[in-house]
């Protein structure tokens, strides 16, 4: 069975007679309220656009050897992410072709084939049907071997993250991000070893519409000076009299739907006086980046063109999303000892329903970089990431707040509003692509972010 592009291609009339386009208004910037929590707006989420992007399931370092697996989510599809026999990755999804039961119930663990718990019919790593129990007995007519293997999805990697697609026709990953791949290069490949995970990602349900940090991840910037105030109380943003040091001016990038801010290190080198470091090699020896010892910089240039390298040592991508689920963070953060902790997190939202999600959150370090760098990203992650984090947990009280307040029929008659557009202002020489932005944060890339979601409901992407 295959998705219906001609159904796919029409607007959608509501329950109430409203059509789905018109929740979107294009000339004012704004979004119904309506589209946090409307159930048949989230079921149309799962058809048309669940199904048919490219969304995170883990990272390769978790399967390292064949038969290893974890089960994950596609939207609200159940999923097996297995390596198999030749080295290869595989995403299954997670129910018997016989009678649709849940295949695996095991979250994580090594199999040499995957058992049906209610018939014992039995698959292959790679999906294969394999044999039933008392087959002969049970089909004297024989069965169709090849029409029964497990449902797939299709498997592309990106600086070792795994992304899965059931959409056969959806363009390839790099295609679908588009110029945003640029930066996710920045974050993903720097190294010759490449990244590895801290052992398995954290989970935690949210009593939130998994649209409240879809949109917030791409990116907004304007949320830090009010939810996110006590960090800058501590000090750990910098200081609220100075909107530099508080990291409020930046660079603002989107494209493809996804968004992320570059910190501006030229108050750390003081360019702008005109003394400090003033080349990408004499700032890379200043402050090698996020996560990387100074010997590990030369890897930079075998794995990155030069105009990204130039990136990383001016204005190194720190937070965004990637449309519609993946988010990344790569900041340093004040330890309670003094220490800074260069951490990378990354982020995917699974939906549970109109009003619940579940947030996974990994911790990721470069292969190469030594025992005690790892410790203290491990450290600077879960202070400040996830369930347990300062920052986290700022958000994760926002989110539901603003579920819970757009379920009323008077919140339903409001919209979201994204007026502080600001366009394509790059610092000189901005040697990457995408709409680039220098400046106090905006609203362009979340904006961005509704358009393309709204594309996909209506059948145009």
């Amino acid at each position: 069975m295959t998705t219906d592009r001609a159904i796919l291609s029409k607007d959608v009339v509501l329950s109430d007679g409203v059509l789905l386009s018109e929740l979107i208004d294009q000339a004012r910037h704004e979004v119904s309220m309506r589209v946090l929590t409307d159930p048949e707006i989230y079921r149309l989420e799962m058809q048309r656009l669940f199904s048919r992007t490219w969304i995170m399931v883990g990272h390769e370092t978790e399967i390292p050897k064949p038969g290893d697996f974890v089960t994950r989510y596609i939207g609200e599809d159940g999923v097996i992410v297995v390596r198999t026999k030749d080295g290869g990755i595989e995403i299954l999804l997670n129910a018997c072709s016989h009678r649709g039961m849940q295949l695996c119930r095991t979250e994580v663990g090594t199999t040499a084939q995957f058992k049906c718990p209610y018939h014992g019919w039995v698959f292959s790593r790679e999906g294969q049907f394999l044999g039933a129990p008392f087959e002969k007995e049970m089909y004297v007519d024989g069965l169709d071997r090849p029409s029964l293997g497990l449902r797939k999805a299709r498997v592309e990697t990106l600086g070792g993250v795994i992304f899965g697609n059931f959409d056969p026709e959806a363009p390839p990953l790099r295609e679908f991000f588009g110029d945003f791949t640029w930066y996710l290069e920045c974050i993903l490949c720097r190294t010759d070893d490449g990244l590895e995970v801290l052992g398995a990602p954290q989970r935690a349900m949210v009593n939130s519409n998994w649209k409240g940090p879809g949109e917030q991840g791409s990116v907004d910037g304007y949320h830090t000076l009010g939810l996110h105030r006590s960090m800058f109380e501590i000090g750990m943003f910098g200081s609220l009299e100075n909107s530099e040091t508080a990291g409020m001016i930046s660079v603002d990038v989107s494209a493809n739907g996804g968004g992320l801010r570059c910190i501006d290190l030229s108050v750390l080198f003081q360019t702008k006086q005109g003394t400090g470091a003033t080349t990408t090699e004499e700032r890379l020896a200043q402050m090698p980046p996020f996560g990387l010892t100074p010997d590990m910089v030369p890897q930079l240039y075998n794995n990155l063109t030069e105009g990204q390298v130039e990136v990383i040592s001016s204005y190194p991508p720190a937070v965004g999303q990637a449309f519609c689920t993946f988010e990344f963070l790569l900041i340093p953060a004040a330890l309670p000892d003094g220490s800074v902790g260069p951490f990378l997190t990354l982020h995917t939202w699974v939906p549970r329903g109109p009003e619940w999600f579940e947030m996974y959150t990994w911790v990721l370090v470069e292969k190469g970089a030594p025992p005690e760098l790892k410790e203290l990203g491990r450290m600077a992650a879960l202070q400040n990431l996830g369930s347990s984090g300062q920052i986290e947990q700022d958000d994760g009280e926002a989110w539901p707040s603003q579920t819970k307040a757009a379920k009323g029929y008077m919140a339903q008659q409001g919209t979201y509003k994204y007026p502080a557009q600001r366009g394509h202002t790059p610092p000189d020489g901005w040697p990457g692509p995408g709409e680039v932005r220098y400046g106090f944060t905006s609203d362009d890339g979340q904006w961005q972010w509704w358009q393309r979601y709204f594309r996909f409901l209506l059948g145009e992407e």
